[in-house]
């Protein structure tokens, strides 16, 4: 080992945030592989891609009233002409 060493062009490492919590969940069989193919597309294990699902589904929530107006406006058009 050196005695000192030289960290004048290290950079910040990317991946140190918020510590993950664990947490025990059940999913069905069907569901793991699910996760899992889907994650082998994008290149990560079924775990972060379900992370991935979970947090995209919290960033984009929408009431259930704005779904059904969202629902409402695409299905009764207003006919023109």
């Amino acid at each position: 080992m050196k005695d000192k060493y030289d960290f004048s062009e290290s950079v910040p490492n990317r991946h140190v945030g918020k510590p993950k919590k664990t947490v025990s969940i059940r999913f069905s069989p069907d569901l793991i592989e699910w996760l899992t193919e889907e994650g082998l597309k994008v290149g990560v294990g079924y775990q972060t891609f379900a992370t991935m699902l979970l947090e995209r589904a919290k960033n984009e929530s929408v009431s259930l009233e704005d779904r059904v107006k969202k629902l409402e406006k695409a299905v009764f058009k207003k006919k023109t002409g």
